[in-house]
């Protein structure tokens, strides 16, 4: 529908890269939604396989053929992979002749020219390059086709550890986008990454993928928004992905129990992932229930809306599991404790899930457990501190959960919590305080602390033992979510000891009800590599620390304010000079002399429903405020009357949302406002309601 509306009565270009879905049917929908584009709309569509042409409805001669690539563009391609780190032009030079005589036997195929390349890279004696091209593996008959002779190579290139690693990726569909982090949980589940001495897995795991990815057998990275370098998601080129399945045969199986006929016997099957919706037409196949030897099932998560296995089968009988990832179960059974080699269990989003036994807790290698937007879950397993091997929780999105049960500070391998809820003043006994975080050293990534405001979840006041964020320096966001049923006094107190550490790139504070955020001599200007930064809610809060001393914050959002009159140029982190003059110039704008919000790039209000005024401030010696602000929004502030110079005179903005925000819009708005000029340089406004978009507008 959303398609439809989009492109209705316009002419379109629409691009359907590498597709393989042959059955017409499948297409009909699609069909239905285009054909309502204007006159001269095009569709490009790539794929391998005629019979896909032929099932979209291609004629013959509006197919395209690719043709091989020259000698010369595979040459171009071999030499930018393998001889990049080659400066020396002699060594170049030693090397090419038996680098043409490699990418000849690669038919013009680009993936089998990079595979080759990514092979040889850091292989730095000419004999090692001569022996992959005299290797026998040239003279196989499946050769022909050009790929498998460069995968064989690359692949018999890698140890034994790797070489597993790689063939578990055949359990996941063609095409699918793999997490980087949970492919290497599940790789730690079959034991896969040999660790030695005090390595941590997870590092020997970061190592094992970068170098896979260095083999060219991963591809289509996607990476941190962040910093533009860490890997988040990758997929497998199609044929490399044909390619894992050819090695390991049946023992990894993809099944869809919506095709007519599960074409690959499972009986052999090791790692097994059912795919398909299941209805009462369809269930779950029944046989898998007696592959006694899997160890590992996947059931992708979309399949929970329609139909629930049998848990109380599925955990009884295949006992050698070591990974179970999403199965739709209604109930976890206390025969779960029988699989003693359990060591990946993924129930998140599982919206029947209401208790977990704790039966569970006798699973003593578990090392992930993922129940993450289980909303029904009321609370963890009283006895979760027995998982003593546990190193990644993922609990986040439990709004419900009541407490964290009692010995959570023994989890001591913790590498992953998602998230930790206060205890309300209950007695120690019966729960986990927060200083139980001072035991877990390991934790890294995100944390999430709920239901904040009581003064003693710090700790009691004869505990000489406080809670340590400080030290916790792997952590890199980190939400702070008070509970407003708690006294304002005891917000400030804890917001004031919760000193996150210095590597903190993302802080967002939610529902805090003090007064102010803690002052400038405080440790929220400590945080100098902060790049995201959101204050919501925080209803009572009248004024703002100096933000603008924040050297690398990038996003500032700040929404519900509602207490907030004024921005004042304590919220630019004026100069303390300027601060100590400001009895003598009441009237005059303040002066800075120190850039003010160097690196933000995107500025955010939202209902900051009292907000009046925002204000100016003069420019010293060259100095800046935000030099870098591409995106400034602005949304239900009624009462706010005017923006400064420095944001009406900023030439690095991009983007100008002003919505709901009546003063500014009738000041402002290109038809009837009286200052549209002083805007009308910035390439995308909108205003709504009322006022038209301008010129070029969004």
């Amino acid at each position: 529908m959303q398609l439809h509306e989009s492109i209705e009565g316009k002419k379109f270009f629409l691009v359907l890269d590498d597709v393989w879905t042959e059955e017409p049917q499948n297409w009909e929908r699609l069909w239905g939604c285009l054909r309502c584009g204007s006159k001269g709309s095009r569709i490009l569509v790539t794929t391998r396989k005629v019979k896909v042409a032929i099932a979209i409805g291609t004629t013959k001669s509006n197919i395209i053929p690719i043709e091989l690539l020259s000698d010369e563009d595979c040459w171009s391609i071999f030499s930018q992979v393998a001889l990049s780190i080659r400066s020396d032009i002699e060594e170049y030079k030693k090397f090419e002749n038996i680098g043409r005589q490699i990418i000849g036997k690669c038919k013009g195929l680009p993936l089998a020219v990079k595979t080759l390349g990514s092979l040889l890279r850091f292989k730095r004696k000419i004999e090692e390059w001569q022996r992959v091209l005299e290797s026998e593996l040239w003279e196989l008959e499946e050769v022909d086709k050009g790929l498998l002779g460069p995968l064989l190579l690359s692949y018999r290139d890698l140890p034994p550890p790797l070489k597993k690693c790689f063939l578990y990726c055949a359990i996941f569909p063609k095409d699918s986008m793999l997490e980087k982090d949970k492919l290497i949980r599940l790789w730690m589940a079959q034991d896969y990454l040999k660790v030695k001495g005090r390595e941590d897995m997870e590092v020997v795991g970061e190592e094992y993928f970068e170098s896979l990815a260095m083999h060219s057998l991963f591809q289509d990275f996607e990476r941190s928004e962040h910093d533009g370098r860490k890997i988040i998601r990758c997929k497998m080129h199609d044929i490399v992905h044909d390619f894992s399945q050819f090695l390991t045969k049946t023992e990894c199986s993809a099944l869809d129990v919506n095709k007519s006929r599960l074409q690959l016997p499972c009986w052999k099957a090791r790692h097994l992932m059912i795919m398909g919706e299941m209805s009462k037409e369809v269930p779950f196949p029944s046989f898998v229930y007696n592959e006694t030897k899997l160890r590992s099932l996947a059931v992708p998560r979309r399949l929970y809306y329609k139909r629930t296995i049998a848990s109380s089968k599925l955990f009884d009988r295949l006992t050698c599991l070591r990974s179970i990832d999403g199965p739709p179960v209604r109930k976890i059974p206390k025969g779960i404790k029988k699989l003693i080699h359990l060591r990946y269990l993924a129930l998140g989003w599982n919206p029947w899930i209401k208790e977990l036994p704790e039966a569970l807790c006798e699973l003593c290698n578990l090392q992930t457990l993922d129940v993450s937007g289980c909303d029904n879950l009321k609370r963890l397993p009283e006895r979760i501190g027995e998982l003593i091997n546990l190193r990644h929780l993922m609990n986040s999105r439990q709004d419900d959960s009541s407490y964290m049960p009692r010995g959570m500070e023994r989890l001591t391998s913790l590498r992953t919590l998602g998230s930790f809820v206060a205890s309300r003043g209950k007695s120690s006994k019966a729960c986990s305080r927060l200083k139980s975080l001072n035991k877990l050293k390991h934790l890294e990534g995100s944390l999430t602390l709920r239901r904040l405001g009581n003064e003693r979840d710090l700790g009691d006041d004869n505990d000489d033992e406080k809670v340590d964020l400080k030290s916790k320096m792997r952590l890199v966001e980190l939400n702070l979510w008070f509970d407003r049923t708690t006294e304002t006094k005891g917000h400030r107190v804890v917001l004031e000891c919760l000193q996150p550490p210095r590597s903190l790139e993302k802080l967002e504070i939610l529902a805090y009800e003090g007064d102010t955020i803690p002052p400038t001599s405080n440790w929220m200007l400590s945080l100098t590599k902060l790049r995201v930064l959101t204050l919501r809610h925080c209803f009572l809060c009248e004024c703002l620390p100096c933000l603008g001393k924040l050297p690398c914050l990038e996003t500032l959002t700040l929404e519900g304010m509602t207490s907030v009159k004024r921005l004042g140029n304590e919220f630019l982190g004026i100069a303390e000079d300027d601060q100590a003059r400001g009895d003598q110039a009441e009237t005059a704008s303040s002066i800075i002399r120190d850039t003010a919000f160097p690196r933000l790039e995107t500025l955010i209000f939202l209902l900051m429903t009292n907000w009046e005024e925002w204000d100016d401030c003069e420019i010293a010696g060259g100095k800046t405020i935000m030099p870098r602000l591409r995106h400034l929004s602005i949304c239900w502030s009624p009462e706010l009357k005017a923006l400064p110079d420095y944001i009406l005179g900023s030439t690095s903005l991009d983007k100008l949302l002003i919505y709901y925000s009546r003063h500014l819009n009738n000041r402002y708005n290109m038809e009837t406002g009286p200052e549209w000029p002083k805007i009308s340089h910035v390439p995308n406004i909108s205003f709504t309601p009322p006022g038209p978009a301008a010129q070029g507008s969004l």
